[in-house]
């Protein structure tokens, strides 16, 4: 009998995340409230396809932000 090959997986493997600062990065402009959405939106939509958890996506979810900006985001109120 033949060896059988490995089956294929049934998910899609994880995509790495991109650079800071790289075009496929999400991006946040404080001085355009506007951008905000986006950048949740970009961020979650990263999480999924690199198969984050949750606690991980929401330490990751500042990764992109300017260093100020993080700053703002972290800090208690």
């Amino acid at each position: 009998m033949p060896a059988q090959a490995n089956p294929t997986p049934t998910s899609t493997p994880p995509v790495p995340l991109p650079q800071w600062q790289s075009s496929t990065a999400p991006y946040f402009n404080p001085q355009t409230p506007s951008t905000l959405s986006t950048y949740l939106s970009d961020s979650g939509s990263l999480a999924k396809a690199t198969q984050l958890t949750p606690g991980e996506h929401l330490t990751q979810s500042t990764f992109y932000l300017a260093k100020e900006d993080k700053y703002d985001w972290e800090k208690p109120p």
